[in-house]
């Protein structure tokens, strides 16, 4: 079992806003998909890897769950 709990998620969040959901936008627009298909396809790539390295789903849906990233905050972005 794998475990996050030495981790904060607030730590990584200038990453996820300034580079990672701008990539995964840039993406979808070259790609001319909905930005949305670009996070669920990149999400459930990144939670795949994640279940092979050990973390169980219920770990994986308590993160989502717990996750300090605001919908306004990444909305934003995502627009």
């Amino acid at each position: 079992m794998m475990s996050f709990r030495q981790y904060r998620i607030d730590d990584h969040q200038e990453f996820v806003l300034e580079q990672l959901i701008p990539l995964i936008v840039g993406h979808a627009r070259a790609s001319g998909v909905p930005s949305k298909a670009v996070v669920l396809t990149s999400f459930i790539a990144l939670a795949t890897i994640l279940q092979c390295e050990g973390m169980e789903r219920s770990a994986l849906l308590q993160a989502i769950d717990t996750a300090r990233l605001t919908a306004r905050e990444a909305s934003e972005v995502l627009h």
